[in-house]
């Protein structure tokens, strides 16, 4: 039982350093794209047509992007990989990582930021759009066992879900235990009821310095069907071990009584007279 518990809580674990190294893969390609003194050159003179080619091969060779923007320090779009009919309007760019939101064709992303300066002034923003659909098609040895949730922490929205048909951005519902985890770093494991009450054991981790979160969770009787089964294995080691101690014992028993029987009728010979009457 406490093996199954720590695997629980290994697995959440090794989906939150998934995550972290997935986001940390899409921040070194911006950097890369923001180390390019072609691309800063091309930035500071606010050169469109200079700028797309390089936006548009971050996009391409970085599958994690759905689109990759030059922004000015005011928020107003130089250039971009995409047509911004295809992006729909954006959200505040306040953090390293923006709320999830939703484009214009219905493509949840997330936005992932890094400042452009120049002479320590800052110039604008590189800006790659992250696409959740495409993190929901990765796939991890963790979801081939449970139903992987990723969900950031702010609103409990679901990024990420393991099951088929749930719709990205929804809410998360969640045992309140599970809940409270969340928004916790440490590594959790608990056992709740979920919405349609069925008994299921859930582990939750944060990811290290983001405001998101995995929540993994397994049916407690698909959990412990190792355990069930070994039990099962014990019990008929057990029944078997008894009927072959009463076989055994049977046999003994019978050999036992013949010689004994042997015995007593030779004895009964011998009394008789009959002196030339051996026993084995």
């Amino acid at each position: 039982e406490e093996q199954v518990r720590e695997d629980t809580v290994r697995t959440a674990a090794g989906e939150a350093d998934f995550l972290r190294r997935y986001l940390q893969d899409a921040r070194e390609s911006l950097l890369l794209l923001l180390e390019s003194p072609g691309f800063r050159e091309a930035f500071a003179d606010g050169d469109r047509s200079r700028l797309e080619p390089y936006l548009r091969n971050l996009a391409a060779r970085q599958e994690t992007f759905g689109a990759v923007l030059a922004l000015t320090a005011e928020g107003a779009l130089l250039a971009s990989s995409a047509s911004m009919e295809e992006l729909g309007p954006l959200p505040p760019l306040d953090g390293p990582l923006s709320p999830p939101f939703l484009g214009a064709g219905q493509q949840p992303q997330v936005a992932m930021t890094l400042p452009v300066d120049a002479s320590g002034q800052p110039q604008g923003m590189l800006v790659g759009l992250l696409s959740l659909s495409q993190l929901s098609s990765a796939s991890t040895p963790a979801a081939r066992r449970f139903r992987v949730q990723v969900l950031d922490q702010r609103g409990l929205l679901v990024l990420r879900d393991s099951t088929p048909g749930v719709v990205p951005l929804s809410h998360a519902h969640l045992p309140e235990a599970l809940r409270e985890a969340v928004t916790a770093e440490s590594h959790v494991v608990i056992e709740a009821f979920d919405a349609v009450d069925r008994r299921i054991l859930g582990g939750g981790a944060g990811v290290p310095r983001m405001s998101w979160s995995v929540v993994v969770t397994q049916e407690l009787g698909v959990a412990y069907a190792a355990i069930t089964r070994m039990s099962a294995a014990v019990v008929g080691m057990l029944v078997f071990g008894v009927l072959l101690a009463l076989a055994l014992s049977q046999f003994v028993a019978r050999d036992a009584i013949r010689r004994l029987t042997a015995l007593r009728e030779a004895t009964a010979a011998l009394a008789a007279g009959e002196l030339d009457r051996r026993v084995e």
